[in-house]
């Protein structure tokens, strides 16, 4: 990249933000990338999901992206402030600029990515601590130690995204398609953490979350009839037990009306297909046991 565009790239970005620090701040939905310590501030924050938007002044589809992706940031706003529901902040990082380092593997623009908030031992990740620094850490550039400089982002530890929280969106551009996959991956990783805590004797359920407590019943009632046992915090079964309890909740389910709009109906369609999931993990976590004991 010529050192005229880079400047200019610059520059854009510095009167973008000052712009948007010009708004008062209930009217701030997406935030303009200024560092990458303010990207991995952003990025690595647990309990909030990430949507970032990398794009160039040029692209002609990242200007036709723009106020989609501000409308949908707004929406999303109004749901944060009415609390109830995960965290969902929006970010955008102008490729001219960050080339070398945040945008250095993508393949195109606009691209958006969905980043899961970090969990559990991620969140004590500290990559200052470690021998190895991952291939997605860049040496800074010339103009990004001055954009450094000049703003004076906080200084943050964490400055990677592990690939398996980054889910890249691929389908059409527009905000209900885009909405929706937002909410899926929310969703599945809602899930996905439910089912650890469910599968987890040594954790407790959040007294809001009901499937939670009906999977730890579940949990109980396999237990209690033998099916189950559980030794160092972690349950144990086998594949045959757990294709007979596979079969019971299909049979459940087959006498369920899987099309019905009643309210009811569909909750305790719901609940199966939660403990469904709960069995899926039951037997990967049975068949990597029984892989590391051969």
């Amino acid at each position: 990249m010529r050192v005229s565009t880079v400047i200019t790239a610059l520059l854009f970005s510095l009167l973008h933000r000052t712009a948007q620090c010009l708004k008062p701040n209930d009217e701030i939905n997406v935030t303009y990338i200024m560092d990458k310590s303010e990207f991995y501030n952003f990025t690595n924050t647990p309990d909030a999901y990430t949507i970032v938007k990398f794009y160039t002044t040029w692209c002609s589809h990242c200007k036709t992206l723009k106020p989609i992706f501000e409308e949908l940031a707004s929406s999303f706003s109004h749901e944060n402030k009415a609390g109830g529901k995960p965290q969902v902040n929006f970010i955008e990082v102008n490729c001219e600029v960050f080339g070398n380092s945040l945008c250095s593997s993508l393949p195109g623009f606009p691209i958006i990515h969905v980043i899961k908030p970090k969990v559990g031992s991620d969140a004590e990740i500290d990559v200052a601590d470690n021998d190895v620094v991952p291939e997605t850490v860049q040496p800074e550039s010339l103009w990004n130690r001055i954009l450094h400089k000049v703003w004076k982002p906080k200084a943050d530890k964490h400055n990677f995204v592990e690939p398996e929280r980054i889910v890249e969106f691929a389908g059409k551009r527009d905000g209900p398609t885009i909405r929706r996959f937002i909410e899926t991956i929310v969703a599945k990783t809602l899930e996905e953490e439910t089912i650890n805590t469910v599968l987890d004797p040594s954790s407790g359920c959040a007294s809001e979350n009901d499937l939670c407590m009906l999977g730890k019943s579940y949990i109980s009632e396999l237990e209690t009839s033998g099916a189950l046992s559980h030794t160092d915090n972690k349950y144990e079964t086998d594949v045959s037990t757990l294709s007979k309890e596979r079969t019971k909740l299909q049979n459940m389910q087959r006498n369920l009306d899987l099309g019905s709009e009643d309210e009811e109906m569909k909750q305790k369609v719901k609940n199966i297909r939660f403990l469904s999931q709960v069995l899926n993990h039951l037997e990967d976590a049975t068949v990597c046991h029984t892989k590391d004991e051969l």
